[in-house]
């Protein structure tokens, strides 16, 4: 082990940290102690919830917002509740809302993903703890048997 601090997992911790994606690479297996995990992974419930929150004012703050107006402007697309197209501020309440519906599963490190009025936003604990947000305009499935 490096100089990184580390502490022992108790069998409840190991079944919540052994599907995260770092796991294997990141944690040590000790002999007649078990897994330890760098301190660095063990998040405190409020600070898992202020990092979280945290990227997801970094998406909202580099996300194309006005691209996203212009289209609805050429699809002449409005939203229930809001006089005409939506603006930026309208947008962004919309997906702190989404966020807000799925915040339990990202804390808890589980796929989710919630959608309204064009946006989707989806975490993917698969993918480093990705939170992705998408407009999408149109969409079509086809499924086989």
């Amino acid at each position: 082990m490096s100089d990184e601090s580390y502490r022992i997992l108790n069998d409840e911790e190991v079944n919540k940290y052994i599907d995260c994606p770092w796991f294997k690479n990141e944690c040590r297996f000790i002999s007649n102690y078990g897994w330890a995990i760098p301190e660095k992974y063990l998040l405190k419930d409020i600070d898992k919830k202020n990092f979280y929150r945290s990227k997801l004012e970094e998406l909202l703050s580099e996300f194309d917002f006005e691209k996203v107006h212009k289209i609805m402007d050429l699809l002449d697309w409005t939203w229930a509740g809001v006089c005409g197209i939506p603006e930026r501020e309208d947008m962004i309440l919309v997906i702190k809302s989404l966020y807000d519906y799925i915040e339990g599963a990202v804390l808890r490190s589980e796929k989710s993903f919630a959608a309204t009025g064009g946006f989707i936003l989806t975490f993917n604990p698969d993918e480093d703890n990705e939170i992705k947000l998408t407009f999408e305009a149109v969409t079509y499935s086809v499924y086989g048997d």
